[in-house]
C-alpha cells in the first residue's frame, strides 16, 4: 500500500498544478513527483478531477425551448412533493400566520395590561391634608435658599 501525501505535500501539488511557484520552487516540486511515487500517483490523480471538470464545463447545453414553463407547469399541477394538492399547502400556511397574528396581538396586550394602560391598576392619587400640604411646601422651600420667605420689618404707626 503506498502512503498518502501529507497536507503540506498535497498543497504543494495544487500550487504546482495552477502556476503558483515561482522557476525555483516549480523546480523543486518537480524533482520531488519525480521521485516520490505516491506524489506522482496524487498528482495524476488530481489532473484527472481537473480535466474531468474542465470537459463537463464545456460540454454545457441549453435547456430545449419551455423547458422552465414545463417544469413550473408541473409544479403548479403536482405541488412540490408528488400527490401534495398545493392548496392544502396554502391553507397550512394561512392557518399558520393567522396563529402568528394572534400570538403577537396576545403578548402585545399583555404588554398593555402589565403596564397599567387596562384594567384596575393601584390608585394613582394621593390625598393629603390641606395642612400637611402646607407644610410639604414649607420644608421644601426651607431647603432651596433662593426661596427663603422675605423678613418683615414691622411696620411703625
Amino acid at each position: 500500500m503506498t502512503r498518502q501525501p501529507s497536507q503540506r505535500e498535497a498543497l504543494l501539488l495544487q500550487r504546482l498544478m495552477d502556476g503558483q511557484l515561482d522557476a525555483a520552487g516549480r523546480r523543486a516540486a518537480e524533482e520531488q513527483v519525480a521521485s516520490d511515487p505516491a506524489l506522482r500517483a496524487r498528482l495524476h490523480q488530481d489532473q484527472q478531477v481537473r480535466n474531468f471538470f474542465a470537459a463537463a464545463r464545456a460540454e454545457r447545453t441549453a435547456a430545449p425551448a419551455g423547458f422552465a414553463a414545463e417544469v413550473a407547469a408541473a409544479v403548479q399541477r403536482q405541488g412540490l412533493v408528488p400527490g401534495m394538492d398545493l392548496r392544502a399547502e396554502r391553507e397550512i400556511e394561512q392557518v399558520c400566520r393567522r396563529l402568528l397574528v394572534a400570538a403577537a396581538v396576545v403578548v402585545a396586550g399583555a404588554a398593555l395590561w402589565a403596564s397599567g394602560l387596562f384594567g384596575k391598576g393601584p390608585d394613582k392619587h394621593l390625598e393629603a391634608a390641606p395642612d400637611a400640604v402646607l407644610r410639604a411646601m414649607q420644608q421644601l422651600d426651607a431647603g432651596i435658599p433662593d426661596l427663603q420667605p422675605p423678613v418683615r420689618e414691622p411696620q411703625h404707626r
